[in-house]
Order: structure tokens, then sequence, then C-alpha cells
């Protein structure tokens, strides 16, 4: 029973502490719109000017930060797949600049108390440069509100959804890569397989091989690998690397690998053969290492030090 009454003590103690707290939270209520810019077409070398507005029921005043960054594949899974076969994955968010940031929404400029809506336009311009890729681009511009300094009691800042700035630089644009070959060797105790993989289009995009097979002299599977995501720009040719985790032994092997990227994938088939003992560290281009040579300066130093010593106080 005394157990009770003390756990009883210390929730009622507790409601009465955080209560306070809770009644004085402050909670930006805020909103954008429209959710997507379509800017249309840009030449390179242009600019073009974009709006959106930001609007509060809130009836404190606050300052609102801009974030600008790569558009987000999630995007495309609605209403805009179908641009994906034009789309350049070059990041654009540098070419943003906004005119009036950060933006300070002022009970007095757009009335105050609870339930009044307040807008506030926010201007930005695209400088698309001369050498911008043909194709869609998407940056994700996030409005990103700051508690005023000073304040001392809790806040409450509701997310803002990010807005969609979606512009087309004119050109003519192709998504298109090739295998060109696939070498392997022994690297400690891993074999490396390095995927060579060509961008052979006018834009940019990530690549991954997100299959490599690898296969003994019978046909038997040994190894599925894959590597990572890699960038790679228009006529860039890129590593895609994956590892297998114990080392092969010398020998031939047939390997296949499936290179991946958003709107394809290209696959090669080659026989490779790999040099070197399982677990020994792969050979220094250069040839062996060679020895340090005896550092002469030193010795003559000391000589010339033990000289002044006898010439002086001999």
């Amino acid at each position: 029973m005394e157990k009770n009454k003390a756990l009883s003590l210390i929730i009622c103690l507790s409601v009465v502490l955080i209560l306070p707290f809770i009644a004085s939270a402050k909670q930006f209520q805020v909103g954008v719109t429209p959710a997507v810019i379509n800017l249309g077409e840009i030449r390179p070398g242009e600019t073009k000017r974009g709006s959106f507005v930001i609007t509060t029921t809130s009836d404190e005043s606050f300052m609102v930060d801009i974030d600008v960054n790569r558009g987000s594949l999630d995007f495309f899974n609605g209403r805009y797949g179908y641009i994906l076969e034009e789309y350049s994955e070059e990041d654009a968010s540098g070419w943003v600049n906004f005119l009036n940031v950060p933006i300070y929404l002022d009970t007095e400029t757009g009335g105050s108390g609870s339930g009044t809506i307040r807008a506030e336009q926010i201007n930005f311009i695209v400088n698309v440069p001369e050498d911008a890729e043909p194709g869609y681009h998407l940056v994700e511009i996030a409005p990103n509100p700051e508690v005023p300094s000073g304040w001392s009691t809790a806040v409450n800042i509701v997310a803002i959804t990010k807005i969609h700035a979606l512009f087309m630089v004119s050109g003519d644009v192709k998504r298109d890569g090739d295998v060109l070959e696939i070498n392997a060797r022994n690297v400690g105790s891993r074999t490396r397989v390095d995927v060579l993989f060509h961008n052979t289009g006018s834009v940019s995009m990530f690549a991954a091989a997100k299959k490599i097979d690898l296969y003994d002299t019978e046909g038997n599977l040994l190894e599925n690998i894959w590597s990572t995501k890699t960038f790679t720009r228009p006529g860039e040719i890129v590593k895609l690397t994956g590892f297998v985790t114990e080392a092969l032994n010398p020998g031939s092997y047939l390997v296949t690998a499936n290179v991946s990227y958003l709107t394809g994938n290209v696959a090669k088939e080659t026989d490779i053969w790999i040099e070197g003992i399982p677990g020994q560290a792969a050979p220094v281009p250069g040839g062996p290492p060679q020895e340090a040579a005896f550092p002469w300066w030193v010795l003559i130093i000391a000589i010339l030090v033990f000289g002044f010593i006898i010439y002086r106080y001999v």
C-alpha cells in the first residue's frame, strides 16, 4: 500500500511539473503552395524566375530560411514518371538563388491573432549555366522555420512539405551506356572485380553493377557480388567495383556483369584470368620497394661537430 502511495505521488508531481511547459508551448503552423513549380523550358545560359507562397496561422513572428538540395527520385513515382527518359541526374541545386531570404513573417505585416492567415511570396531565380546538360532537372526546396532567439518556452515546429522545382534544359537527351570490359585480381584476402562502364549518353546518371556472377570452368556459380552506385557524367568511364570476400585461386573464370541505371541496363559476359596467390598482397606498381639510402648527411654533420669540439677544447 505504501509503495502504491509513493508511486501515485511521483506521478502527480511529474504531471504538475510538465503541464506548465505543455500549456506554454508555441507551435508554428506553416504551409506552402504550390507543391510543384514547373518552370518549363530554359536554354543554357538563360535565367528564369519562380516563386511560391508561405502561409501561417501562427500568432508569433518568426524566421524562415530556405534549403535547396538535389531532387529525390521519389518525385517520379507519381504523375511525373513519364519524363524519366529525358531526366538528367546532374545536380542543379547550385543554380537556384533566392532574392529575399531568410524570410521574416511578422504579425504586423499580415494581421495577428489565432486563425488569421498570413502569406509571404518567396521569389527565386534559376541561372542555367552555358554548359548545362540537356533534359529535365529537379531541385528540392525546403523551407526551414527558425526559433526566434530569446524564447524560453517549449516550441513545436510543424514540418513543412518540400517544394519541387522542375525545368527542362533545351537540347537532345540520350540516356545510354555500355560495359567495356571486366577485370579481376587478388588484393590481400579478397578478389577485386572491376566493371568498366562507359556513359555514352548526353546526361549524367548513377550506375551500379547490381549483379556480378563468377563461374568456374565447368559452369558452376562460385560467387554473386555487386557494386555500389557511382555517379557518371556524359562520356565518362567509371569503375564499378565489387569484392569477393575470400580470394579466388589463380586460374580462368567466366564472369557476367549486369549494370543498371535509372532507365535501363546493359550486360557483358567474358573470360578472366586471376593471377597471384590467395591471401598475398597485390604487387606494388613499379617493382619491389627500394631500401632507403643511408643518410650520409647525418654522418658529415657529426664529424664536423666532433672536429669543432676537438679544435675548441683540446
